[in-house]
């Protein structure tokens, strides 16, 4: 099989492999094999993806693309100090929507996890802040991961209410074999994605 230096792959967790044997027909040899529920292949080797944390933005001012208030920033603050725990020592690769209260808070975010962050337009709500992202727009962002030149085995996205509703749920089902159920969560806040353990931890 013939892999590109840049492919995503999406396995089940668990399958059995059954093999028969030409000399027996009737013997079979089962073999149970545990596969890694995502990774990345690049030039450097094969990327594991550990963790992928969405965070949602900051109070912002009110408006439909305001800035971060007072309240906002120190809320994402916050976030960065206890996210900085869970990070601590990985490559992390930052996308954030290009939502000015999205900015604001990833450049706090960028700051204290002494890293760079990427505007993504997908990540307002699935581009130009229209109403809900749909599964096209999932799978177009965990494209640009795939195929971005970066090692990270943590992926951040700084997004909107609409991405930690619906996302956990699809990622889950689509490259973790899990149930994993997002949900509208506070602004200034996170959901932290286990994908070795398949688990998902709300971070506030």
């Amino acid at each position: 099989m013939n892999i590109s230096s840049r492919s995503l792959f999406t396995i089940c967790d668990n399958f059995f492999l059954v093999f028969h044997n030409s000399i027996l027909p009737s013997v079979r040899i089962q073999m149970r094999i545990r596969v890694l529920p995502f990774f990345v292949v690049h030039s450097q080797g094969v990327i594991i993806l550990k963790k992928l944390i969405l965070v949602r933005h900051g109070v912002d001012e009110g408006g439909r693309d305001d800035h971060l208030t007072e309240t906002g920033r120190r809320q994402i603050t916050d976030i960065a100090k206890k996210l900085v725990q869970h990070v601590n020592g990985s490559s992390i690769l930052m996308l954030a929507s290009t939502a000015l209260r999205a900015i604001d808070s990833a450049e706090i975010l960028s700051k204290m996890l002494e890293i760079s962050f990427e505007p993504q337009d997908l990540l307002w709500s699935g581009g130009g802040g229209k109403v809900y992202p749909d599964i096209s727009d999932f799978e177009k962002l965990m494209e640009i991961v795939s195929n971005h030149p970066s090692s990270a085995d943590v992926v951040v996205f700084v997004t909107h209410y609409e991405y930690v509703d619906e996302f956990p749920e699809w990622f889950g089902r689509k490259h973790l074999n899990a149930s994993l159920r997002g949900r509208v969560i506070p602004r200034g806040t996170a959901f932290l994605i286990d994908c070795e353990q398949k688990q998902m931890t709300y971070v506030k």
